[in-house]
């Protein structure tokens, strides 16, 4: 029976307390943060921007002369190669800068705050570069007689920003066709002003120009440029000055510099996710063997996104190769090989999976290489370490106010309980703990066993770009499935604690305790009873975080029974069988 002196009684809420403090302190953290943030403190949401900033460093880094360069955890630089995905370091500290890598064609810069260095002969050399603001996507930063451009949309113009005087400054515009009217392109009526992305690519001293206007795309050599007010008038066509667009002769279908690259317009469909301060498109120039080339991404959503590969032979584009893109990609990168005979196409899902492919003339393949674990995997490995270290902290409470509390009723308390002529041992906690844990340990076992079989074919990554672009997918219905099935379940093997405990007073963990649960007229529990004290039982343990208010209900009553919300079902308690 309790007992009622005041050292058993401090003895328990002392320990309550000591156990319970920790759980309090997170709980009020958790309630001021949500009440501060107006949202639930705690949520599993996976955002692009995210996702490119910790996926694979092959998705957003800069690249230049074969390779992807980043700055590793240790300060040096690293080198990614496309062709094989392998990592190697340059052996270059860049400790104490803040450094950014910035890249031209073929030139490469370390940009810090206060000091810039330019790789030249493999060493770094002393430069006054800077960090363009705001930032532009590859194939719009290029060279131009060897020194580093940009080229951005600037209201109805492209402008040309030249880096002068430590600061980059717009100097010249892209010179376009008469945007007030219609000009005939391979039998296309087009209208320049509804120009929305330039690409432009080197080739040596040769700069490759792509347009995008109004859903097509357009392809010519060199660059027409005028300059703009307070710079110098400048004209530059590469390699040699070809017949203009601008004129007349061309506005009509004449020998035209610009040509048409796809016969069908194409959805820009790329366009609703973006890189971090850089733009992810559907339309991409390349370059094999030397000659234009061009990545036109078809699709109406990420689940079904296919690239159009066209290549042009001096006088028109053709079609030569195909790639469907894997479900759930989000956004797409393109790089060319220093010597201009390779291409690379990078596609990065919304979960951070980066799957990358290799282009030449015999068309398109994956790079070997093992492909980078997914965004979804590591928050999923995150939430698995968290959770299995609060219930490491849990268990090691729990561990100690049973163990406490124990010795307190030991010490303070008899187990002996009497009926009529019957005189019974009322069960131990550290019994009645064991048979608990054993019920809980054969359903969760169960139930994981159920789950590996219900899933031992589900395309897991699918279904994480799935639930992420709440996109429909075979892997989601797998999934609720699965998800009811295991909620059955669960019910299931409740009912069967009840049913065992109502009619017998016994659950497996209880037989293997030797505990059966009783009315005080040591009676079979009967099932509404049974059903309260399951259902009270997680109150009893908060969602098994904290055990405190079944213990201390234990420890403070008469005959050890648990919390109950009615007084009929105080009749059910536990005895040693």
């Amino acid at each position: 029976m309790s007992s009622r002196k005041p050292g058993y009684l401090l003895g328990i809420l002392l320990l309550a307390a000591l156990c319970t403090a920790p759980h309090l302190i997170v709980a009020f953290n958790l309630a001021t943060e949500a009440a501060l943030m107006r949202q639930l403190p705690f949520q599993f949401n996976l955002d692009w921007n995210r996702v490119v900033q910790k996926g694979s460093r092959m998705s957003h880094t800069p690249f230049a002369r074969d390779r992807f360069y980043y700055i590793s955890h240790r300060w040096n630089l690293q080198a990614i190669d496309p062709s094989t995905r392998n990592e190697a370091s340059l052996n270059i500290d860049v400790r104490g800068g803040a450094f950014r890598i910035l890249t031209f064609g073929s030139r490469l810069w370390l940009v810090g705050s206060t000091e810039a260095h330019e790789l030249i002969d493999g060493t770094f050399q002393s430069s006054t570069m800077s960090i363009p603001n705001p930032w532009v996507a590859d194939q719009q930063r290029f060279l131009l007689d060897g020194e580093p451009v940009l080229i951005a949309k600037s209201g109805l113009q492209f402008a040309i920003s030249t880096f002068e005087a430590g600061a980059w400054v717009v100097t010249q515009d892209l010179l376009l066709p008469d945007s007030q009217r219609e000009i005939v392109i391979n039998d296309m009526p087009l209208n320049f002003q509804k120009a929305t992305q330039a690409i432009c690519i080197n080739q040596g001293d040769r700069v490759h120009l792509f347009l995008e206007v109004d859903g097509w795309m357009l392809y010519r050599e060199g660059l027409d440029l005028q300059a703009v007010t307070g710079t110098s008038a400048r004209r530059v066509s590469l390699p040699e000055e070809p017949v203009s667009a601008l004129n007349a002769a061309n506005m009509e279908g004449g020998p035209a510099v610009w040509t048409l690259i796809n016969k069908v317009s194409i959805a820009d469909v790329g366009n609703n996710f973006t890189f971090r301060n850089r733009s992810s498109g559907n339309k991409f120039g390349l370059l094999l063997n030397g000659q234009p080339a061009a990545l036109i991404v078809d699709g109406s959503d990420p689940a079904t996104m296919v690239g159009h590969l066209f290549r042009f032979d001096g006088r028109q584009w053709t079609e030569f190769a195909t790639q469907t893109f894997p479900f759930g990609t989000a956004a797409i990168r393109t790089v060319v090989s220093q010597d201009d005979q390779t291409s690379f196409i990078v596609a990065t899902t919304s979960t951070g999976v980066v799957h990358a492919y290799e282009v030449d003339a015999a068309g398109v393949r994956p790079t070997p290489g093992n492909r980078e674990v997914a965004i979804v995997s590591v928050e999923l490995s995150h939430l698995l370490l968290n959770a299995a270290v609060v219930l490491l902290i849990v268990s090691i409470l729990g561990g100690f106010l049973g163990v406490g509390t124990a010795f307190l009723m030991w010490f303070y308390t008899r187990p002996d309980y009497e009926f009529g002529m019957q005189r019974i041992r009322l069960a131990r906690i550290f019994g009645r703990g064991a048979a608990r844990l054993i019920d809980l340990a054969l359903i969760g076992l169960s139930t994981a066993a159920l789950a590996w079989w219900l899933t031992r074919h589900l395309d897991w990554l699918s279904l994480a770009e799935a639930v992420n672009l709440r996109l429909p997918h075979p892997a989601v219905q797998s999934a609720t499935r699965t998800v009811w099935t295991l909620i059955v379940w669960l019910i299931t093997c409740e009912a069967l604690l009840v049913i065992g405990q109502a009619r017998w007073g016994l659950t497996i963990g209880k037989w293997c305790c030797g505990i059966r649960t009783l009315q005080t007229s040591l009676r079979p529990c009967g099932f509404a009873r049974s059903l309260v004290r399951e259902l009270i039982f997680w109150v009893d343990v908060c969602g098994l975080l904290c055990w405190t208010p079944g213990v201390v209900s234990i420890a403070l009553t008469d005959r050890r029974q648990r919390l109950s919300p009615i007084p009929w079902s105080w009749m059910c308690w536990e005895r040693k069988r």
